[in-house]
């Protein structure tokens, strides 16, 4: 669904909108190149945060562009009781916070992966996990991609191949040169 034309963007929306995939791509190749943290403190943060937020941190990770787009359609059809859910993301954040948290942080583990193999000794269930795992972020990182990609398009002149082209290029940079750049560290 196009928007009419009186609504289409102007040279100071593309400019800003270039301007913010230029500014992502250069904070992935300045943070690729700052510093020789090491996967430790790049990844955990030396292990020297409180519960909170770690707890706060993990949560987040999973609020992408399906949430967005999919939040604001659900307000907008059902009202504000969406609100609600706020509640469930306050005990979302207490649960792990003061019960989960508590318990994995002292086993120094950085993924549930080493907890299932800790706690279940089954390599097996460790690759399964971790093949759904996999299964799970190319599904959900193409869907976000795609979400993203139908709202610019239904705002640009670009089509929605464009977008994803752009997008996944701004993305996979700024993926790429702060992960190669840890695991050279890592290496080193």
């Amino acid at each position: 669904m196009k928007m009419d034309e009186g609504n289409m963007l102007g040279v100071v929306d593309y400019s800003v909108f270039v301007g913010v995939l230029v500014i992502s791509c250069g904070i992935g190749l300045y943070f690729s190149y700052k510093g020789n943290k090491s996967p430790e403190e790049f990844f955990m943060g030396n292990r020297r945060m409180h519960h909170l937020p770690v707890s706060m941190s993990l949560l987040t990770s999973f609020f992408s562009a399906l949430a967005m787009l999919g939040l604001a359609a659900e307000a907008y059809a059902t009202g504000m009781q969406l609100c609600m859910t706020i509640v469930g993301i306050i005990l979302a954040i207490m649960f792990s916070s003061y019960l989960l948290m508590p318990v994995l942080h002292p086993l120094k583990l950085t993924s549930i992966n080493e907890y299932i193999l800790l706690r279940f000794k089954s390599k097996r269930l460790r690759i399964c996990l971790s093949i759904m795992s996999i299964t799970k972020i190319t599904i959900m990182g193409g869907l976000s991609l795609y979400a993203t990609t139908i709202v610019l398009a239904s705002i640009t002149n670009l089509n929605t191949t464009t977008n994803i082209f752009l997008l996944g290029i701004v993305c996979t940079t700024y993926s790429a040169f702060v992960s190669i750049n840890k695991l050279l560290n890592f290496i080193n």
